[in-house]
């Protein structure tokens, strides 16, 4: 059975940072469906555009991704979702998809303020990094994503981890954490 790590968190929380410091710890495979987004939009002019207005690729192009690399992860294996599911109804399918091959699912939620993702963001200098996009990017996680957090919680499956202090102070609450689990 598959062991899986959601990390959730608006952008700027430090999400690829930590799903980088659990993979190296734990032999864990990251799916980041950012990396999936950008890989399509190097090729996809409409996807290109859909990102660079702070948007997102549609459930179905990205689902169909998720899947194949979670066909990849061995049965004794643990995954990292590097911010997905964004949607509610990512999340569901999520959750379908791995019903019968997950033994543990724990959703991670990186907190912070705003004011600091946008700061975060900026500092980072990425072409996608424009103050106008991450305000877009921020609004989209709100609208999406929040329920996403809901669901969790409602599941009881969501803990929350404060995302301000350093990335070290993150990453050994996290790893406490992963290693009751594993």
């Amino acid at each position: 059975m598959k062991r899986c790590l959601i990390l959730l968190g608006m952008p700027g929380a430090g999400k690829d940072t930590q799903a980088a410091s659990i993979a190296r710890s734990f032999s864990a495979l990251i799916i980041k469906t950012g990396d999936i987004a950008r890989s399509l939009a190097e090729h996809d002019p409409e996807i290109a555009q859909t990102l660079a207005q702070g948007g997102l690729v549609n459930d179905e192009l990205i689902n169909t991704h998720v899947a194949e690399k979670v066909a990849q992860v061995p049965d004794n294996g643990m995954v990292v979702f590097d911010g997905f599911p964004r949607r509610l109804q990512q999340a569901q399918w999520l959750d379908t998809l791995l019903a019968d091959n997950a033994q543990h699912i724990v959703v991670l939620y990186l907190d912070i303020a705003q004011q600091t993702a946008l700061q975060r963001l900026l500092a980072r200098k990425r072409a996608d990094d424009r103050e106008d996009v991450i305000r877009r990017r921020l609004e989209v996680f709100e609208q999406m994503t929040v329920p996403v957090l809901d669901y969790y919680r409602s599941t009881n499956r969501l803990v929350e981890i404060n995302g301000e202090p350093s990335p070290e102070v993150i990453a050994t609450e996290i790893h406490a954490k992963v290693s009751t689990w594993t």
